[in-house]
């Protein structure tokens, strides 16, 4: 009885914040309509609508396009903290999730710093390292099993991204053995 209270309490303080976030992005909505004038149509308010979504979704592209140029641990802090305060959306951190482990199988180089990045991002995400750890358990059982001699680069660069995220401790250990 104490938790359905307290669940639909939460809901409510998630409602508020949701009609806080609407009534903002009306209000937005409103005062670009006033700069258009008397010109404007629904057409217009379409398009304006439109264009924030995929500006988000372009933009979250080239975050995707730019993690590839990171070399160091700073520039991984700085993408974290980019993402955390522009990008940081449901959508968005089930792509991040799956970007990260889709990570190609000739740039072992981007493990290190690909780990850490989901190591940042799951202090305030964690679902963004534990999709990434479901993810790559998945895809180290399944070459397991398969034993072939086909796709060594992709179990190496598997194995080696398990290693890294044994490191910093979001994957378990009792997983790695």
């Amino acid at each position: 009885m104490i938790l359905k209270k307290a669940a639909k309490d939460t809901n409510k303080g998630e409602r508020k914040a949701g009609n806080e976030l609407n009534e903002e992005i009306e209000a937005q909505l409103e005062a670009e309509l006033e700069d258009l004038g008397d010109d404007y149509d629904e057409e217009t308010v379409e398009d304006i609508v439109e264009d924030d979504n995929s500006s988000a979704k372009e933009e979250f592209e080239q975050y995707i396009r730019n993690l590839m140029t990171i070399y160091n641990r700073e520039l991984v802090d700085e993408a974290a903290q980019e993402f955390l305060t522009n990008l940081n959306t449901p959508i968005n951190r089930k792509k991040i999730s799956r970007e990260l482990w889709k990570v190609d199988r000739r740039r072992i180089d981007l493990l290190p710093f690909y780990t850490r990045l989901a190591a940042c991002l799951r202090e305030c995400c964690p679902i963004i390292a534990d999709d990434l750890s479901q993810y790559l358990i998945k895809d180290f059982r399944y070459h397991l099993k398969k034993k072939d001699q086909v796709h060594n680069e992709v179990k190496i660069k598997n194995a080696r991204y398990i290693g890294e995220a044994t490191k910093v401790s979001f994957v378990r250990y009792r997983h790695t053995r």
